[in-house]
Order: C-alpha cells, then sequence, then structure tokens
C-alpha cells in the first residue's frame, strides 16, 4: 500500500492497494484518510465504495432477488 496522492478530475486519488491483490470474488478494506473503503474488481475495472453494511441502514424487511423476506 502507498500513501501517494494523485490528482485527477478535481479528486484526490489515494494508492490503496496493488491490482494483484484484487480478487474479483472477494472485496478489499482499507482506510483512506480515516474512512473505511471497499475496493473490489469487475473485470478489467476497480470500484471504491464506502464500506458499510447495507442491511444496517435498511427502513423495513429486506427481499431477496426471489421476493422472500430475508
Amino acid at each position: 500500500m502507498s500513501s501517494d496522492e494523485h490528482q485527477a478530475a478535481n479528486s484526490v486519488w489515494h494508492d490503496v492497494c496493488a491490482e494483484s491483490e484484487l480478487d474479483p470474488e472477494f472485496p478489499v478494506s482499507v482506510e483512506v484518510e480515516g474512512e473505511k473503503v471497499g475496493v473490489f474488481k469487475v473485470g478489467d475495472q476497480a470500484y471504491a465504495l464506502e464500506d458499510i453494511c447495507p442491511h444496517a441502514y435498511s427502513m423495513g424487511k429486506i427481499y431477496s432477488w426471489m421476493g422472500a423476506p430475508i
């Protein structure tokens, strides 16, 4: 991991892991400026999102793709 920063399109980018560390089956959890971030790979692209559980903020029942409550 590296703390190098890159300026691009009015955003600050941080190097957080090597591409070889990204497994399409499992996201990598990293911390950037005190915030947890989930980094994952889909195809040839890497993505980063706030590392939170989507269930934590549910306003009601959560349904599976088949419509059954979880």
